[in-house]
């Protein structure tokens, strides 16, 4: 009897923490949404004024790190430089459709080129949209959490942004999971 409840009662455990640990579903409308968004995505990445700008941050050293980042106020000249340049201008204009909460652009190190607003991590190199999408394909996570930046619940979504048939960045957003 007590065999039988350690294996039932490990059984159940084994269940719920498999439960709890799968992809919350994404519903069909939302899934549709996403497809969408990668597509468009890959466009603006082939654009050669982002191709460009990323080539030229690959040459250059990072000034910041992440703690340095987020001790910045949004309005600092630094933080200004990412989102107030021309391309953060032209990253902002793009992201003015409201079913997207943010677009960044990121170097091959997965540094912020630039961005539509201040993201709360300046360098993303050991995170989910930049590792898959430096691969060389589009990416899109199959849960909704809240969004670090935004902080509204979203999907996050990469492209890469390609050069001569490889990856030299990343183009990196999140798509509002409700409007």
């Amino acid at each position: 009897m007590k065999k039988t409840l350690i294996v039932l009662v490990a059984g159940l455990v084994f269940s719920a923490s498999a439960a709890a640990a799968s992809p919350q579903d994404l519903s069909p409308t939302l899934k549709s949404k996403i497809a969408f968004y990668k597509q468009k995505l890959q466009r603006w990445a082939a654009d050669p004024a982002i191709v460009q700008a990323v080539l030229r941050a690959n040459r250059q050293k990072p000034k910041l790190d992440n703690a340095r980042w987020k001790a910045l106020p949004t309005d600092s000249s630094t933080v200004m430089h990412y989102t107030a340049s021309s391309l953060g201008r032209k990253l902002a204009k793009l992201q003015r459709d409201r079913n997207l909460g943010k677009l960044f652009l990121r170097d091959r190190h997965g540094n912020l080129v630039a961005g539509s607003r201040k993201p709360a991590i300046f360098n993303i190199a050991k995170r989910a949209p930049y590792v898959h999408a430096m691969r060389g394909k589009s990416w899109a996570a199959d849960r909704i959490n809240t969004d670090p930046t935004t902080k509204t619940a979203s999907v996050q979504i990469a492209v890469p942004v390609m050069h001569q048939g490889k990856p030299v960045g990343v183009l990196h957003a999140s798509i509002r999971a409700q409007r």
